[in-house]
């Protein structure tokens, strides 16, 4: 839960300076992690519905494009991100801010599920991004129940979930893991690394 003080500058965002409702935004990024009790947000990110974003487009903002997104840097530290979530996991802005599915609601403010920051975050590895990573490895194994990997598109939910060491029900009966050099069997809870082996292969020492 956020804090009264956050919340209260989170609805003076949208309502005063973006002149939008709160039904109409939902706050990204780090501020789920901040939800969840795992730390403070370091800026504030959000996503407006498509069809409003034009309304509050000033001359003096400035546009910028990072890893294929298109972010609106407005006032201070505050950015509207266009389809983020878009780039990684094919989740649009308007299915974020409609579908209570893909978000929190703490007293009419929306913020966007943790499961789709970790998915992100799963992707990019940044430095920032893999202690994220690591925080909440551990608030999903103390809060299983709160956790839904459906979230996740299937084919990246089942990389990360092997990734991070937790299996779906046949991935813990069965799975197979490569990692340089390395093979890594999971057989009916037992691991088994085998060792790549070496060839002097001829080709291999062509530059």
């Amino acid at each position: 839960m956020l804090s009264e003080e956050r919340k209260e500058e989170l609805k003076n965002l949208a309502e005063n300076k973006f002149k939008i409702s709160l039904n109409d935004c939902c706050f990204i990024g780090g501020m789920s992690l901040e939800y969840l009790g795992i730390r403070k947000a370091n800026d504030l990110d959000c996503c407006i519905k498509i069809d409003i974003l034009d309304k509050i487009i000033l001359d003096k903002s400035s546009k910028y494009t990072k890893e294929k997104v298109t972010f609106y840097h407005l006032i201070d530290k505050e950015e509207v991100a266009l389809n983020y979530y878009n780039r990684y996991l094919n989740i649009d802005d308007n299915k974020i801010i409609n579908n209570q599915s893909y978000h929190y609601n703490d007293s009419g403010i929306k913020i966007v599920r943790a499961e789709l920051v970790y998915a992100t975050k799963s992707i990019r590895k940044a430095a920032h991004d893999l202690r994220d990573i690591k925080s909440l490895n551990e608030y999903i194994k103390k809060n299983p129940n709160k956790w839904n990997w459906n979230l996740i598109p299937k084919k990246l939910r089942k990389k990360i979930m092997l990734e991070n060491g937790f299996f779906t029900p046949f991935q813990k009966l069965f799975s197979v893991q490569k990692i340089t050099g390395y093979t890594i069997i999971h057989i009916l809870g037992i691991k088994i690394t085998l060792k790549k082996k070496v060839t002097n292969n001829p080709i291999d020492r062509i530059n």
